[in-house]
């Protein structure tokens, strides 16, 4: 089995990827300051409505053994459709054992780059069929450069109601 190299993507990919995905991107770049990362103070829960369950916040810490990751926000149709609530729960607690060295390296480059990392794979859930599932990690960083913070953006193709 060969390793799993994140995906960082550019912007000219994002024309190929689920409409809510590029809507993300430019509302970020938006209220970013200029030449900065957005950090969440920029980030209007007002302004995310409509994508609102479909997102989830994720909380950086910097450890002595490392980058650490914990949800803070779970949007309703994430919850929904891993049929469970991970919020405040970290990456190892909240994913199933098969996909968390995948989920963390995609969180580590988020990170390491500074530019949103895609990705999109089957996914196994408790009790529950595969479901394909497709995301967006972007960064944000509240002094404009050191992310401190993780964004993500999902959609489930075949899967939802409404876009």
């Amino acid at each position: 089995m060969s390793q799993y190299i994140p995906r960082v993507i550019s912007d000219e990919d994002f024309s190929a990827l689920h409409p809510r995905f590029t809507w993300m991107r430019d509302y970020l770049a938006r209220v970013a300051p200029p030449g900065r990362l957005a950090g969440r103070q920029h980030v209007d829960p007002l302004d995310l409505k409509d994508v609102l369950p479909f997102i989830n916040l994720v909380d950086v810490a910097r450890e002595k053994a490392g980058l650490r990751f914990r949800f803070r926000l779970v949007g309703s149709a994430q919850t929904q459709m891993a049929g469970r609530e991970i919020t405040g729960l970290s990456v190892e607690e909240a994913v199933l054992p098969d996909y968390v060295d995948r989920i963390l390296s995609n969180m580590r480059a988020v990170v390491e780059h500074k530019a949103p990392v895609y990705d999109r794979f089957p996914t196994a859930h408790l009790d529950r069929e595969y479901l394909d599932s497709e995301r967006v990690y972007f960064p944000l960083a509240s002094d404009g450069a050191t992310v401190d913070m993780l964004i993500l953006i999902h959609a489930y193709p075949g899967h939802e109601r409404s876009a």
